[in-house]
């Protein structure tokens, strides 16, 4: 009767305090990897904009501005394929249910210098109206 009721709540909470402090655990781990995420994030935010903004004279230069252009542009390519997977494995652990797609960002590439050179020449023709 009221021995075995006794028991069975006393195994209930036994189970119930051990749950609790495994979910603790989990969702501290979980706030560590986030914690984590987003200053990777915000460190790498950083270092782009500033690389963009110190590149703004290089960009300027005949002959080494397509260079610095280039180069640079692949950098914030890379940067943002890093961001997105960040961000993919930042929905995991939030456990959101939505996928983010990196293909797009991450399939991006940087077209060659020579034909990007090519181009440049092609419209160099000065525009005449007919």
């Amino acid at each position: 009767g009221i021995t075995t009721v006794v028991t069975d709540l006393a195994g209930s909470k036994a189970r119930f305090s051990a749950d609790l402090a495994d979910s603790k655990a989990k969702l501290a781990a979980s706030e560590k990897q986030v914690g984590g995420l987003t200053k990777k994030i915000a460190t790498r935010t950083s270092r782009s904009v500033v690389r963009s903004v110190a590149s703004i004279p290089a960009e300027a230069i005949p002959y080494i501005g397509p260079f610095t252009i280039v180069a640079v542009t692949g950098l914030e390519i890379k940067d943002a394929c890093a961001t997105m997977e960040d961000l993919r494995e930042l929905n995991g652990l939030l456990d959101t249910g939505e996928d983010i797609d990196t293909g797009t960002v991450c399939g991006l590439k940087v077209p060659d210098l020579d034909i990007i050179m090519d181009q440049l020449k092609l419209k160099k023709e000065p525009y005449m109206k007919p």
